[in-house]
């Protein structure tokens, strides 16, 4: 499974849903990097949400209309169990340089290493 550590992020996007599913325009930056993400978005502004169907987070900051998508530590973990429950071959991301604290990588780490729990 690929996954990027860096985000998706569009412009003129309106409130409704918290911009979820919502028209958009392409941003000056489309792909920020978590560490920016994470040090300049989270909690500046930007409020985060979680899909519960894409099992990922998102970002919406509505005095600015933008909408921004990403992995963070607690989508990672919940990709990672999915590559151990189907036995798939591990996690390959880029942008490596997108992750300075290696939380990212960290919780992959941390999610393959982890025995997958059966029912019997």
């Amino acid at each position: 499974m690929g996954v990027p550590f860096y985000g998706k992020q569009w412009e003129s996007v309106p409130p409704e849903n918290h911009g979820l599913f919502q028209p958009a325009k392409p941003a000056a930056n489309p792909t920020p990097l978590y560490g920016v993400i994470a040090a300049n978005m989270i909690g500046h502004g930007f409020m985060r949400y979680w899909d519960p169907v894409a099992q990922a987070p998102y970002l919406y900051n509505e005095t600015t209309g933008t909408f921004v998508t990403y992995d963070d530590p607690e989508a990672l973990a919940k990709k990672a169990a999915y590559v151990m429950k189907h036995h798939l071959g591990g996690i390959m991301f880029w942008e490596y340089t997108g992750d300075p604290n290696n939380v990212l990588l960290d919780a992959i780490n941390t999610g393959l290493h982890r025995k997958v729990m059966t029912a019997k």
